[in-house]
């Protein structure tokens, strides 16, 4: 199997950090009896092994929320480091009023500036029925704009499917488009595949496209993930990750690739 090329720049941008605890925008389906049933985004058949360990950083951070009302709170972080410029960072979130489950409410806006650079991050996510689901992500850096991205998931009972613009250009016919589709097999089987196409100057050809398959197998508290990239007929690589939670304390993982 050929060493892959690295995968197309897609527009992945880190959330602002005062993002409330119980938005939870792509939910992981736990194993059930039941059969049919809503398995998140295929983006997230890792997430279970994804999220064991948090986002390392060097230096010291200080954060510091305020809730002004039941729907609207601000943030205050303040990040020391020898590694990259220490900065400071005010945020906002509001929460809307459209209740959709116990832990979920609609609209939410969220975003950080950092006033000493003007870098923005800005994120809205709105539900408009039970099933369309909708978010715009934008960030500014160096006073320009540099991250774009519109994301809209239905999802039905058993399968979600996500389509994604990012940073479209009309005047450099540029921009990234990504179509991925997960089903619910059975109550504990998930698959689904992944098609990113990129058109730049920048990309050899002017454009290209990448395909993956992958699936999810949960089974009380295993979970087993994985997928193939085909990047051409001669180049893929494979992805798989197993975790398992032990306790309210302990969880062990492993992936390769």
């Amino acid at each position: 199997m050929a060493s892959a090329p690295p995968t197309p720049p897609l527009v992945t941008p880190a959330p602002p950090t005062n993002q409330p605890a119980d938005i939870d925008d792509n939910k992981v389906p736990q194993d059930s009896g039941d059969s049919g049933r809503n398995p998140g985004t295929f983006e997230d058949i890792h997430k279970k092994t994804r999220d064991v360990f948090p986002n390392p950083f060097e230096g010291a951070r200080l954060v510091v929320n305020k809730g002004l009302s039941n729907h609207f709170q601000i943030n205050h972080s303040l990040t020391l480091s020898s590694l990259q410029q220490s900065c400071y960072k005010f945020g906002a979130t509001y929460v809307g009023t459209k209740q959709i489950s116990p832990n979920e409410a609609f609209p939410v806006l969220l975003g950080d500036i950092e006033p000493s650079s003007g870098n923005v991050n800005a994120n809205i996510i709105h539900q408009f029925t039970d099933n369309i689901r909708t978010k715009f992500v934008t960030q500014i850096q160096n006073k320009k704009w540099a991250i774009s991205q519109l994301a809209n998931d239905i999802r039905g009972y058993n399968y979600t499917a996500t389509v994604t613009i990012g940073n479209p250009d009309l005047m450099t016919e540029s921009g990234v488009l990504v179509a991925h589709y997960l089903q619910n097999i059975t109550k504990n089987l998930d698959m689904g595949a992944e098609w990113i196409y990129q058109r730049s100057p920048n990309v050899p050809g002017g454009q290209m496209g990448v395909v993956s398959v992958g699936g999810r197998y949960v089974r009380g508290p295993w979970t087993f993930s994985g997928n193939l990239t085909l990047f051409s007929l001669s180049e893929s690589s494979i992805h798989g990750c197993f975790h398992r939670k032990l306790n309210e304390s302990l969880q062990l993982r492993s992936k390769s690739t």
